[in-house]
């Protein structure tokens, strides 16, 4: 599993989750939400797709994923790793496994 791993915030990354998105939208189409039974799901299903909407648009439109810029500060968490391991809770070795894999993800 790569739970445990970052974000990737590579060009790439980013493309895989406008065509994630691109295929959520595509599939939401095909539902009619008045079959829902509870209020619950046609409440939050156009919400979901408009979630999905803006991240396509957003992509589309201003490519941030070429500046590594977030409300960390400069760089995203890929660039400030040490402030994201002292978020981190270290108290059972699961949670230091979990450092551990994360290193392991981290670009080299």
């Amino acid at each position: 599993s790569t739970g445990y791993c970052l974000q990737d915030v590579s060009a790439t990354g980013y493309l895989n989750r406008k065509k994630h998105s691109e295929e959520m939208l595509e599939k939401m189409a095909k539902v009619d939400f008045t079959l829902f039974g509870s209020d619950d799901g046609r409440t939050y299903a156009p919400l979901f797709i408009q979630m999905h909407r803006e991240l396509v648009q957003s992509i589309s439109k201003c490519p941030l994923y070429y500046m590594p810029i977030n409300a960390m500060g400069t760089g995203g968490v890929l660039y400030s790793f040490i402030e994201t391991v002292e978020w981190m809770p270290f108290e059972n070795a699961e949670d230091y496994n979990c450092y551990l894999n994360r290193l392991k993800c981290m670009p080299i």
